[in-house]
């Protein structure tokens, strides 16, 4: 039995002599998988919403300084600008 084709069809012939189980699990196999799938990516979702929050955090402070670091004397005429007024 060293020919590849000789054991493949003696695992048919012992595959076809087994009796497949009654019960059908698919579908609880299929809702254990989706039920995983949504415990893993709200973590991933809530870590992106607070990295997209803090780069807009980010960006309008970037903006609302912008003055200030090219203008040193800004304080000297507009000293609310330190305050963002």
């Amino acid at each position: 039995m060293s020919d590849p084709w000789d054991i493949f069809e003696a695992l048919v012939s012992r595959a076809q002599l087994e009796n497949p189980s009654a019960t059908d699990i698919a579908d609880r196999v299929l809702l254990s998988l989706r039920k995983k799938q949504e415990i893993i990516s709200r973590p991933i979702l809530v870590f992106s919403l607070v990295s997209v929050c803090s780069a807009v955090a980010a960006i309008v402070f970037a903006f609302r300084t912008y003055d200030l670091a090219t203008d040193p004397l800004l304080f000297l005429f507009n000293p609310g600008a330190l305050l963002g007024l």
